[in-house]
């Protein structure tokens, strides 16, 4: 992605994410005096939504490869991949207008290099309504539920050749960090 590209996307998400609101974040309207809530909506106040709208844009970006990178890597067309994104079988991200392929679906150990029972994962996600952010964070971060000698991420869980059951109920249940 070249960085005119990157730079609107992240104007996208700012956009989308609005102005800073000061209307109904007052500790009064929360009904509270709790100095967490009055912390936290002071920084909602202070443009922290708007923040991490940016930063989850730049981490996408960060994390994924172009369509054609990845149809690259995948030693698929072009065509295909778009398919597989089609069908659900492989995540893409609309960032700045590009299609993205977030990087943790990869496994090169599997052919068609794709982590195996990618698309029951897929399909998990899309019923529990998870975004393309939330997603990678929870595939990339170990679970307590999913332990080889040690809690490991749902990512090396399947790799492994761990039940995809257990990472599907994991993300229905939401039992996740």
């Amino acid at each position: 992605m070249d960085i005119d590209a990157f730079v609107n996307a992240i104007e996208e998400a700012l956009l989308r994410e609005g102005a800073p609101r000061t209307a109904g974040l007052k500790s009064d309207v929360l009904g509270t005096e709790d100095p967490e809530m009055r912390a936290a909506a002071a920084a909602v106040a202070e443009g922290a939504l708007q923040t991490a709208a940016a930063v989850n844009v730049a981490r996408i970006v960060a994390a994924s490869d172009s369509a054609s990178e990845a149809a690259e890597r995948l030693g698929l067309s072009p065509q295909a991949l778009n398919r597989s994104i089609d069908a659900g079988a492989v995540l893409s991200v609309e960032v700045g207008g590009d299609r993205r392929i977030p990087m943790w679906q990869y496994s090169a150990d599997f052919l068609p290099g794709l982590l195996p029972h990618l698309e029951q994962v897929l399909a998990a996600a899309r019923e529990r309504g998870l975004n393309a952010a939330s997603l990678d964070r929870i595939m990339n971060l170990p679970q307590p539920a999913l332990v080889l000698t040690a809690p490991v991420t749902p990512r090396l869980w399947l790799t492994a050749g761990g039940a995809p059951e257990r990472v599907v109920r994991l993300l229905t249940g939401r039992r996740f960090l």
